[in-house]
């Protein structure tokens, strides 16, 4: 027998806590006890207990390679998603009007998509739809900048019977009440997502509107999120947060609270901007000499209203509260580290180029990996990003099945650090919280660690 490699092991009352990243077991042992098992190896001198142990995936026997069984995981995961398209990202604009210094699209083409390659998109998706309701993502640029795009798109969708529903990812500044209309009555949206970057003077600087009237951009989005409210539609709203400046992103918090906790369709949460790291640390960074980590600071702040990051529920078919307390916190184990990597998914620019992640949009012709007019090819770069074997760096990290070698694109544009899995730097606090909320739940124990 041998110890698995995916434990984070923790002091916690007087004993040794362990969760294991690849089963989501935990369980807390005798210091003695742990220290005879997990670090002598003495597996015989408590049979019962190892064979509970290795029953919960913090041992394994000899034949059974935890290494192997990971990457067929990831080799399936992209077999099983590798047949029909199920998620497009779509831009119909690449235009902004609004001037963010953050923007990773900095230096790309602004084209707006055309008529013409709006007919061929919706093309594109009619002629290899699937049984199954698709999902479209609004991207941009702006793309409520050209609504006659999208419009274009959902009619031919709809005359075609297509089954899908859409989100959209906007700053907010066009949210009005005509487009609310279409969205809810003709592109089949069930979720807006806005950021705010800051309260109104700093969000009118950092968002930099192309705009010169005398109207305050943070109060029109602010009342523009309030009246979209007021349709059946949910909204995201994402607050990027800037490591250098939690106090900032928490005041935002603090007032998004103010305007809007007593919306049932409305959630907030918070992201770390990207950058590299001699400009920005990473989340996943310990921060030893900080007080506390940012992410259990923003996480306390305001009673939790703020989430950390998106939710990744959709990854479970019928998650558990357990699962879902882990999904909250990235502390359950995934199947790959994207899903943009794999055919279910594509996203296409305004030009009707297809990209292997959004993130590529107008960056230039090598990043590239077909049109929608001649189909998808594999090319060099999906190659790369489908890929399922693990960074050098990962190969003997106890994260793995919780990031899978975590964000390719951060990878290649940030550096490692900036890769990995949100939790990583604060592992151990959020373990903790995690069994708090479920120990709040449940008054046995024992039904915690099944």
């Amino acid at each position: 027998m041998y110890v698995s490699n995916f434990i984070v092991a923790q002091n916690y009352q007087g004993e040794k806590l362990l969760y294991s990243t690849l089963t989501t077991a935990i369980v807390s042992l005798d210091n003695e006890i742990y220290n005879s098992i997990f670090v002598l190896h003495e597996f015989n001198s408590y049979p019962e207990l190892v064979s509970e142990l290795r029953d919960m995936g913090f041992i394994h026997n000899d034949e059974f390679d935890e290494i192997k069984a990971l990457e067929d995981i990831r080799k399936d995961a992209y077999s099983k998603n590798n047949t029909q398209t199920m998620y497009y990202m779509i831009t119909p604009t690449l235009a902004c009007n609004a001037r963010c210094y953050y923007c990773f699209e900095k230096g790309v083409h602004h084209e707006t998509m055309t008529n013409e390659t709006a007919e061929a998109v919706a093309k594109h998706i009619i002629d290899n739809r699937t049984d199954s309701e698709i999902l479209i993502q609004w991207f941009g640029g702006e793309p409520l900048l050209a609504p006659e795009i999208i419009s274009i798109i959902c009619d031919r969708l709809n005359e075609n019977d297509i089954k899908y529903s859409s989100k959209i990812t906007t700053n907010g500044y066009l949210l009005t009440d005509d487009i609310m209309k279409k969205a809810t009555n003709q592109w089949n949206v069930n979720t807006i997502q806005v950021t705010i970057d800051g309260l109104e003077e700093d969000y009118n600087r950092i968002k930099n509107y192309v705009y010169k009237n005398s109207e305050s951009p943070f109060k029109k989005v602010i009342n523009n999120i309030k009246n979209a409210l007021s349709y059946d539609i949910f909204m995201r709203i994402r607050v990027n947060m800037d490591l250098k400046n939690i106090p900032q992103a928490q005041k935002i918090i603090t007032y998004l609270k103010k305007e809007f906790s007593d919306y049932a369709n409305c959630g907030v949460y918070f992201a770390p901007i990207n950058e590299v790291e001699d400009i920005m640390p990473a989340i996943s960074d310990e921060f030893l000499n900080e007080k506390e980590h940012p992410l259990l600071t923003m996480l306390n702040y305001e009673d939790g209203y703020a989430h950390l990051g998106q939710s990744r529920l959709f990854l479970l078919d019928k998650p558990s509260t357990w699962d879902e307390i882990l999904l909250k916190y990235y502390l359950h184990p995934i199947p790959v580290s994207c899903f943009g990597s794999c055919k279910c998914s594509m996203s296409i620019d305004s030009k009707g180029d297809i990209y292997i992640c959004h993130r590529f949009f107008g960056k230039g012709e090598k990043y590239i990996s077909g049109n929608v007019k001649t189909g998808m090819i594999e090319n060099e770069i999906v190659r790369r990003y489908r890929d399922y074997k693990l960074p050098e760096s990962c190969e003997k990290c106890s994260l793995v099945p919780i990031c899978q070698g975590g964000c390719r694109y951060n990878r290649d544009a940030y550096g490692d650090k900036q890769a990995c899995v949100p939790s990583k730097g604060a592992i151990n606090e959020l373990i903790l919280r995690a069994l708090g909320e479920m120990e709040s739940l449940s008054e046995n124990n024992d039904e915690i660690c099944e």
